[in-house]
């Protein structure tokens, strides 16, 4: 068997989203137009119900580019972490390395592997959403900052863009030529409704099972943006807080992509 480079997702809450079936192939419309396609016969992607699988073609073991790799796997998930977001849909992944083989036969497609036990099994214990990674390979996430989850695996910061506001509390909110001179704002506008979303689902008032990965979901965000959340919750979930401008443009064209 060949060990690959392995990206397992769990698309979250699919249960519900099937009662409406124009989501559903909302979202596998979305999935279908994510940038893994571009990189073809590198990557591959599988996606079967509520889960999707990226694996590399070429074995680990000869991957002469293992940062890039790594760093592509995680744009991946940011990609589909980003599309996701205005409908308040999550998901939880877990990139590694294993055994993983697909094989097309005469009228069925296979697959099967370590990788895909391994992840499958380790995944439904994280108590969080968003992107892991296995231990054994973060040190080639030289681009993707991380932080220790679990014995096993670190959580990686996909908001980007988030980390590049996260100050200290007494510089918010900062000039809006930080954000504007690069043009980042609509980028923004995507975090700070993620931060809402995750934020209200920790109202300690909700079912404990649902709040639990909500509230595991913000003590990671936390490790890298504390003062800025702070500052945000604070001020009722004011983006100006952050930054004051006037963001209605920035969120309408969010709503409009």
């Amino acid at each position: 068997m060949t060990e690959r480079l392995f990206l397992y997702i769990d698309i979250l809450g699919f249960s519900e989203l099937t009662a409406d079936v124009a989501k559903v192939e909302q979202v596998y419309s979305i999935i279908d137009g994510l940038n893994v396609f571009s990189h073809a016969p590198y990557f591959k992607c599988i996606v079967f119900s509520d889960t999707v699988l990226v694996y590399s073609s070429q074995d680990w073991a000869d991957c002469t580019n293992r940062n890039g790799a790594i760093m592509w796997m995680c744009e991946f998930a940011q990609d589909l972490f980003y599309r996701l977001i205005g409908k308040d849909i999550h998901f939880r992944a877990l990139l590694t390395t294993g055994d993983f083989e697909h094989i097309i036969l005469s009228n069925i497609s296979a697959f099967y592997g370590q990788a895909l036990v391994k992840t499958y099994n380790h995944e439904k214990n994280i108590i969080c959403m968003g992107l892991f990674i296995d231990k054994q390979i973060d040190e080639y996430s030289n681009i993707f900052k991380t932080t220790p989850y679990d014995k096993n695996c670190n959580f990686v910061h996909i908001m980007q863009t988030l980390g590049e506001i996260s100050f200290v509390e007494s510089e918010y909110p900062f000039v809006p030529d930080i954000i504007l001179d690069e043009g980042t704002e609509n980028l923004h506008a995507y975090d700070f409704v993620y931060l809402r979303n995750i934020y209200h689902m920790t109202d300690a008032n909700l079912d404990p099972h649902i709040r639990a990965k909500y509230l595991g979901t913000w003590q990671m965000l936390r490790t890298r943006s504390a003062d800025l959340l702070n500052v945000f919750v604070r001020n009722n979930l004011d983006p100006r807080s952050i930054s004051n401008f006037d963001w209605t443009r920035a969120f309408a064209a969010r709503r409009n992509t």
